[in-house]
């Protein structure tokens, strides 16, 4: 559901735009297992310099959800986006998505309902 949908498998093309990304425009972070380096969650971040602003996204193993993964990703996140000069960092959650609603509200985030989507909650950090 990381996309707002669900997928029973990877177009290669999407994957190849999650893979090959742009330093200059987006700064994704992985966390995977010690042993054998399956991906755990993941985590981006897609800068629009013009607007200093920066578009987020996470999406975290269900196993693994409640660990504080996902905080600290976005902690990362954060700090990628200060030091690139960001003055706003924003993300779309579907709003029954309680465990990130809950996150952002608890790393400060301001959230407000998507007018056009009642299913969108828009959650922003001013930075």
């Amino acid at each position: 559901m990381r996309l707002f949908y669900s997928l029973s498998e990877l177009p290669l093309e999407m994957a190849r735009q999650l893979c090959d990304v742009n330093p200059e425009r987006v700064a994704a972070f992985v966390v995977t297992k010690p042993r054998d380096a399956e991906i755990l969650a993941e985590a981006r971040v897609v800068v629009d310099r013009s607007a200093a602003l920066a578009e987020f996204a996470i999406i975290v193993d269900a196993e693994w959800t409640g660990v504080g993964v996902a905080h600290s990703l976005m902690t990362r996140l954060i700090h990628e986006c200060r030091h690139r000069g960001v003055s706003e960092i924003w993300g779309d959650i579907l709003a029954d998505n309680r465990p990130m609603l809950d996150l952002v509200q608890h790393m400060g985030f301001e959230r407000g309902a998507n007018p056009g989507d009642h299913s969108i909650i828009r959650a922003s950090l001013a930075l």
